[in-house]
């Protein structure tokens, strides 16, 4: 069984949206999920990612960040919830801890990845969520 660790998970040209303040970040998630198969866009906020989910579809996953300016990454959920409700979500972040990963939970939220990570555990779990 493969896990974090060992994951060679690998995409089929599904499409990941980024969601990420920091543009190393969202240059560095986007060269991973590149080279691991899937297909990438970027956005710098929430509000940018609501603008990517109206002009692109077929969005497989939103991989968002949760503190970001101008849209941070909760607004951001509640809106795809009610614009984009069959929406796949990776949460990351790393701050909070179990009430807020509840309170995620309560929004729809299934995945999680705590920063900092691998890229080999962000693989595994993009596949994950996807797969779900």
């Amino acid at each position: 069984m493969e896990t974090p660790l060992n994951s060679r998970a690998t995409g089929t040209g599904e499409l990941i949206l980024i969601v990420d303040d920091e543009d190393g970040v969202r240059k560095m998630l986007g060269l991973c999920l590149t080279k691991a198969g899937y297909k990438v866009l970027r956005a710098s906020n929430g509000r940018e990612a609501l603008t990517q989910m109206q002009e692109n579809e077929g969005i497989d996953l939103v991989f968002t960040d949760i503190k970001m300016p101008i849209m941070d990454g909760m607004t951001l959920i509640r809106e795809l919830n009610q614009t984009h409700s069959t929406a796949k979500i990776i949460v990351t972040t790393g701050v909070g801890g179990a009430a807020f990963e509840e309170e995620l939970k309560t929004m729809g939220v299934r995945h999680f990845l705590r920063k900092p990570y691998t890229p080999a555990a962000l693989r595994f779990s993009v596949r994950k969520a996807i797969d779900d």
